[in-house]
């Protein structure tokens, strides 16, 4: 895969979720680094075990519209035993569960744990006047906080209008407050009415056995990365909980990641100068008499499981820039605009990314420092998995994908649009030094 790298030069240190922390300033050595590079945000806390709360609120919301009545009616299906499990889950799940429960549609009304329970049944838990008539999921954020876990099941059929509130609701109450989203898809036994698509109501009833004619409902979790790990945790045991059906929207997309920086074939100016012990920093020499020179740099690196792919065409290069002042024997303690190091090309292999940085330094002799970051963009950096647009229908109806969800698609990529722009996730960074000759 190829594209367009778009190169993004920062004056200001707060700007664009740097990586960094200022280092160096004020040692008296050329020789200590100019930027400290945070690996930590690009791959999180790796190596530390999952650590949840011992004591957490749960809120269980269950969406009694209409349409979901349809899940509870084959006796035994899918939805029936999860009704069971997430109870069981809540209240085993943590040392100290605080748990309640809620019915939601055109509005939300707390419910006590048997009621929840007869969600499992069809009947007049989905037919309750002032809450069956539309699904109203963007009631439940106004409650979200990092002591608090909620799930809100929900077969996610809305009108239009109404997923562009959602969005953004979720991008003010979950990621505007550094909370996650997961999105769990469990396809199940259905035999009832569709409600809220582009058509009028529409039955449908789906065939024993054959698993893709099924209808999904959804559990999206709220809360705590490590707190909602461990719900997933659990629910994956059931064999009707297929764990690639699984997302995860968060400010991190990898696991683990190495760069590597090496000179191109035809630069005639550019060497190796030191190596260093930050295996994220590079230091190189450089003649300003010769023009021309580049650097291929190599970004292998490993996927968070559940997070969203990205796409190499929607990566930004985010560079910043600091000279060492000789007189007062100092890294500067800001950071300038330059085009020193220009993108030409960015691919993609696999788990490999590659990038030919050319090289434009024409200052004086002196020594030079640089934090280069790789960025998601918004608008087209993350990937919509394939999972959803399996499940996904412009238009579902009677006769055609009658079991999908109405912009599944369209509801997932303006979300992990919505998160890319507040988490700025990053796929990698280093650091480099060059001694201008």
């Amino acid at each position: 895969m190829k594209g367009n790298l778009i190169l993004t030069v920062s004056v200001a240190l707060g700007a664009m979720g740097l990586l960094i922390s200022l280092g160096g300033c004020g040692t008296g050595s050329v020789t200590e680094a100019p930027f400290k590079i945070d690996r930590t945000l690009v791959v999180g806390s790796v190596g530390q075990a999952h650590k949840p709360a011992q004591e957490v609120q749960i809120a269980v919301y269950m969406d009694a519209t209409t349409s979901m009545a349809g899940f509870a009616s084959p006796e035994g299906s899918y939805f029936d035993h999860f009704v069971s499990d997430i109870d069981a889950i809540t209240q085993v799940g943590w040392v100290v569960p605080k748990v309640s429960y809620y019915q939601f549609g055109t509005s939300i009304r707390e419910i006590g744990r048997q009621k929840f329970l007869t969600a499992a049944e069809a009947g007049s838990f989905y037919s309750e006047p002032g809450i069956f008539q539309d699904t109203n999921i963007d009631l439940v954020l106004d409650s979200t906080d990092s002591q608090k876990v909620n799930l809100v099941i929900t077969d996610l059929f809305q009108r239009e209008q109404d997923l562009n509130v959602l969005v953004a609701k979720i991008r003010d109450k979950c990621f505007g407050k550094k909370l996650q989203l997961a999105i769990l898809a469990i396809p199940s036994q259905f035999d009832g009415s569709v409600h809220d698509a582009n058509v009028p109501p529409y039955q449908y009833t789906s065939q024993e056995g054959k698993k893709e004619s099924y209808r999904p409902f959804y559990v999206l979790m709220f809360g705590d990365p490590d707190n909602l790990e461990r719900c997933f945790e659990f629910l994956r045991t059931n064999e009707y909980v297929d764990q690639e059906l699984f997302l995860t929207l968060s400010p991190i997309l990898l696991s683990d990641f190495q760069v590597s920086l090496q000179k191109t074939k035809d630069s005639k100016g550019l060497g190796r100068y030191r190596a260093e012990k930050d295996p994220l920093m590079f230091y190189f020499k450089h003649n300003r008499k010769i023009s021309g020179d580049a650097l291929e740099v190599e970004v292998k690196f490993q996927p968070k499981a559940h997070a969203p792919d990205f796409d190499p065409a929607g990566l930004q290069l985010t560079v910043q820039r600091k000279a060492y002042e000789n007189k007062v024997k100092r890294w500067s303690s800001g950071q300038e605009e330059t085009t020193d190091l220009t993108p030409v090309s960015f691919s993609r292999e696999g788990n490999m990314l590659r990038c030919r940085l050319d090289i434009h330094l024409e200052d004086a002799a002196g020594h030079y420092g640089y934090l280069c970051e790789l960025g998601v963009s918004p608008i087209n950096g993350l990937v919509c998995p394939d999972w959803v647009r399996r499940w996904s229908s412009e238009n579902p109806t009677a006769s055609h994908e009658p079991n999908k969800t109405l912009n599944l698609e369209r509801f997932v990529t303006n979300l992990m649009r919505a998160s890319a722009t507040i988490h700025q996730p990053k796929v990698g960074c280093f650091a480099l030094k060059i001694k201008q000759i």
